[in-house]
């Protein structure tokens, strides 16, 4: 309110009707970019449950690998990319089978 008006008010009596309908204004932006924000929040997560098969309580909780797939994927949630799946359980089985 103090950046809308300039002052916090001792009474919302006290308020004109100009400042109400500023006040009005802001708050409802204020309550679009929140909502924003918790989508992209939202999309994130999804991102990296996608991506690696589980929502850590703490980024620490991921390999360097997986983090490196975190960033690729997820840098920008909500875009249409296709995260690559982290393949859990292939580590140390490179190079050639055969004999």
């Amino acid at each position: 309110m103090i950046s809308t008006i300039g002052y916090a008010p001792d009474n919302l009596n006290d308020l004109t009707d100009d400042q109400r309908e500023l006040i009005k204004e802001q708050c409802s932006n204020n309550s679009r970019e929140s909502a924003a924000e918790h989508e992209k929040s939202v999309a994130l997560k999804q991102c990296v449950i996608d991506t690696v098969g589980f929502l850590p309580t703490d980024m620490s909780d991921l390999t360097p690998e997986e983090l490196q797939l975190v960033g690729q994927n997820c840098a920008n949630p909500g875009q249409s990319n296709q995260p690559q799946r982290n393949s859990i359980g292939q580590q140390g089985q490179q190079g050639p089978q055969g004999g």
